[in-house]
Parts: C-alpha cells; structure tokens; sequence
C-alpha cells in the first residue's frame, strides 16, 4: 500500500495505527517518542507565540520573558528541565495563549494535539516514562523520504510506504505508484475547508488537496484507490459552531445542505469523486486516525477491497486473453 496526501492529512497517524494494532512498535520507537513529545511541547508553544503576535493578542506583561525565551530557543539542541516546563505552563495559562489556541483550528499548525500533550506533561518529565498508544497517536514529527512499515496480518505480508505531502515529497509519488503498488491510499482532512495552506497562500488546504487528488487519480489506472476523509471529529465541531459552517458556505457557496454533518460530508465526499471519471471504482472511508478501534475497521475493508479489485483484474485479464 502507498499512502499518499498533503502535509498533515493524516498518513503518518495510519501508520502507527497500523503498527499498534499489531503490536510491531519495538521498545525502541516507542523509547524515541519521549524526546519527540517533549520537542512537540517546545514547537507548540513557539507557534502559539508566533500567531499570537499575528492575531495582535497581548500576552500580559509579566509573561513576556517567558515569551522571549521561548521564541529564541533551538529546539532539537534542547534538554527538558522542570524548569522549562513552568515557562511552558505559565504561557498556556497566559490569557493571550489561550485566545490564540481558540483560532488556531483556522490555521496551519504543526502540533494539534498540543492541549493533549500539555495536560499530560507531568507524566512526560517522569525519568522512568513510557510513552502510551495515545500518547503515540498525538506525537507529530514531519516525514522525510520514504518511511517504510512492515508488519504480518492473518499470515499476509504487509507494506506501507509513506512518503512527506510537502510539494517536494510529492514529486516522488508517481516514480513510486509506477513501480507497483496494489493499493493507494490517499489522505485528506476534512478540518482543513478554511485553513489556509502554506505553500498556496490564496488557496485553503483543502482546496490544495483537491488539486493534487486530480493529479494523482490521472496516473492510477488499474490500481486499487481509496479516499480516506480524515479528521472527522474535528470537522464535526466546526460544522457544530455558527461561525465556522457560516465560513464552510461561504468557500462552498454552493452547498446548500444546511448545519448538518452527513449533508457536508457527502458534499466534501462528491467534490474528490468529481475530480476523476471512475468515481464507482473508489472506496471511501470517513475516519479519525486517532480513533483505533475505526482504523481497525476501516483496515479490513481496505483489506477487502484490495481482494475484491485484484479478482475483478485476473478475471477481466483471464477474459481478453
């Protein structure tokens, strides 16, 4: 299988997914995560401080040494202290922060599971700490080159390749799907309607994703393709609030089925299939890959439907000759 999408739908997530559910995370991947929870902590808050000053919000004077701090620290060249995580707790409390963290489901951002992380660092500074699944599961770290998953399920050989959704990373895709693959997987968030991309600065992100679901769908004759619409749980919350499905019909004038989340969905859902002329042939999923239990599921059918295109392809194949 090669997943495929852009920056933060969600690939890197199914991946883990896929190594807890069958338990092939070795002691020490799960060992590393400790060093990458903590610099996610770090990152977080550095780009809070960021937009912070973007969204013209204030931090309260007695915080912004602590900002200073912040802002000037090297990440990956620094050692955790108790003392970095009271600077860290004292700006998340910091009323500017906390506005902040409120807009930042509008925004590009590297770590968005930084409450999760900043509830549970307590349990992180702990010298003798093993990172859980779900702690796993909320860690972010950017992927570069190929990242290749192996694992054995109901005695089939299984591989995921994963490769980064910066545009850089995405000129690869096609040397990969080129060399076989059964099965492409491609990835994107439902949440991200009206976050506005980074390499694309009059585009949202999911408008960049539709672009490049176009480009990918042209080079996927005879393979097995699956739509994951990822992040359903955070979709769900901003369809929920009045502003932000106000701005879902305002990027989608011409959606009219009202504040309901299936409706917005299935419209999401027909705006991919529209962009290739073999819609009956995807299979799509709606999922959180968060959720384990739903990668499970959704797991088997990809399982499934890989079965289902390689027995339709013998038997179309068995009948030209």
């Amino acid at each position: 299988m090669f997943t495929v999408g852009i920056s933060g739908s969600g690939k890197s997530t199914f991946a883990k997914q896929l190594k807890i559910i069958t338990d092939t995370l070795t002691p020490e991947e799960i060992n590393n995560y400790k060093v990458i929870l903590l610099k996610n902590i770090i990152i977080g808050i550095q780009e809070l401080i960021k937009y912070s000053e973007k969204l013209e919000f204030v931090i309260a004077p007695e915080n912004r040494k602590h900002s200073r701090f912040f802002k000037e620290l090297l990440v990956w060249e620094t050692e955790w202290t108790s003392k970095i995580g009271e600077r860290v707790q004292i700006l998340w409390e910091d009323p500017a922060i906390q506005s902040t963290w409120n807009e930042i489901p509008n925004y590009q951002f590297q770590v968005p599971n930084l409450d999760f992380l900043l509830e549970n660092v307590h349990r992180y500074v702990l010298p003798h700490f093993v990172p859980t699944n779900e702690d796993i599961l909320c860690a972010r770290f950017r992927t570069t080159g190929t990242q290749l998953t192996k694992f054995v399920r109901q005695k089939y050989q299984w591989e995921i390749i994963d490769i980064g959704g910066q545009r850089p990373e995405r000129l690869k895709w096609r040397d990969i799907i080129k060399s076989g693959v059964d099965c492409v997987i491609y990835f994107s968030a439902l949440d991200e309607y009206n976050m506005l991309s980074v390499e694309e600065k009059n585009k949202t992100k999911m408008q960049l994703s539709l672009e490049v679901f176009e480009e990918v769908v042209k080079d996927l004759k005879n393979i097995c393709l699956i739509l994951f619409l990822n992040k359903v749980d955070l979709f769900t919350k901003k369809i929920n609030q009045e502003k932000s499905f106000s701005e879902f019909q305002n990027i989608f004038p011409e959606y009219r089925g009202g504040q309901d989340l299936p409706n917005a969905i299935d419209y999401i859902k027909d705006l991919f299939l529209s962009k290739t002329s073999y819609p009956e042939d995807i299979n799509v999923h709606t999922i959180s890959t968060l959720d384990t239990q739903a990668i499970y599921s959704a797991f088997g059918t990809v399982k499934d439907h890989i079965w289902k295109t390689r027995m339709e392809q013998a038997i179309s194949a068995k009948a030209i000759t």
